[in-house]
């Protein structure tokens, strides 16, 4: 598998243009070539040769139509171009990659008794709390090939856990930001920034025990299934998606859970994405705790720092 690298961070998530508004005969194809030519000129979009370019403009169209039908649907969350929406969803499915060995790891069970010690608040959100925007490196997939993860073919967070617990601690921006392909590792223990004691397992299934994690320890590490076109498009709202399953083998990407809350009488989870600010809200979405829908309290874990 190919390493894929996004735009951003730090680049405003704006969609200048809203082709949805003004598709008034989507049967046309020239008004979809119209909004292609905005569309990579937005996203700064260049194809090696014209038999590429006919083909992006496919899976464009297609995908526009797609959003075009989900937003006439009244759903509790919006789509919109973003971009990913040249992509096949074959190849949508290649940016996701964490793997499940159904291996037993060395976290440590949830502490139960904090359940009755704690009142948690009602709201969390750890960007208000932190108001900064770390890049952490791209270090734990260089190097953790040795614990079983796979750099950009994928891998599990505790691997890396169990990596940057052995060697000391994790660099920061120094060692360098995700760069979309497979790197050699270069490890130097005298820049270590962060190290870690431990990690913990939250019970899987129990979003009492993944908020009061999230509101006590602070972000959380979780798994999602992040297969679908919706979720591709996502780009406000609080997204439930009928389709989405929960159990450990649905879970097909590592995101970290930030916070939750009530949006418009619905609960959710704060998630924090890596697809770039061109991605949902500014990188984050609002995913609904209904039926644990799309797994997020099913594989939950989070570090103690040293």
């Amino acid at each position: 598998m190919k390493c894929r690298s996004f735009p951003g961070p730090g680049v405003e998530h704006h969609i200048v243009m809203n082709p949805l508004q003004e598709i008034i005969n989507p049967e046309k194809g020239d008004r979809y070539e119209q909004l292609f030519d905005e569309y990579k000129n937005q996203f700064g979009k260049n194809y090696g040769d014209k038999k590429e370019h006919t083909q992006r403009l496919s899976h464009f169209r297609q995908n526009v139509r797609y959003i075009h039908s989900k937003n006439r649907q009244n759903l509790s969350y919006r789509l919109s171009i973003n971009h990913l929406a040249d992509q096949h969803k074959d190849e949508l499915g290649m940016i996701t990659g964490r793997l499940n060995s159904h291996e037993p790891n060395s976290g440590k069970p949830f502490d139960t008794s904090t359940l009755q010690l704690r009142d948690v608040p009602d709201t969390i959100d750890w960007r208000i709390a932190v108001r900064k925007r770390v890049r952490l490196p791209a270090e734990p997939m260089d190097c953790s090939w040795a614990y079983g993860n796979n750099g950009c073919d994928g891998g599990e967070e505790w691997r890396a856990y169990d990596w940057i617990m052995k060697n000391g601690g994790l660099k920061g921006e120094e060692y360098g930001a995700y760069i979309g392909q497979n790197g050699k590792c270069h490890f130097n223990e005298s820049l270590v920034v962060a190290k870690i004691k431990d990690y913990t397992n939250v019970t899987s299934g129990n979003q009492t025990e993944l908020k009061t994690a999230i509101a006590t320890k602070g972000p959380v590490a979780v798994g999602i299934d992040a297969s679908h076109l919706s979720f591709a498009f996502y780009a406000d709202g609080v997204y439930f998606e009928k389709d989405c399953g929960n159990t450990p083998d649905d879970l097909d990407h590592a995101v970290l859970a930030v916070g939750y809350g009530n949006y418009k009488g619905q609960d959710y989870w704060l998630v924090k994405n890596s697809w770039s600010t061109y991605w949902g809200n500014d990188g984050y979405v609002l995913m609904s705790l209904k039926d644990n829908n799309c797994g997020v309290a099913t594989d939950a874990t989070f570090v103690d720092l040293k």
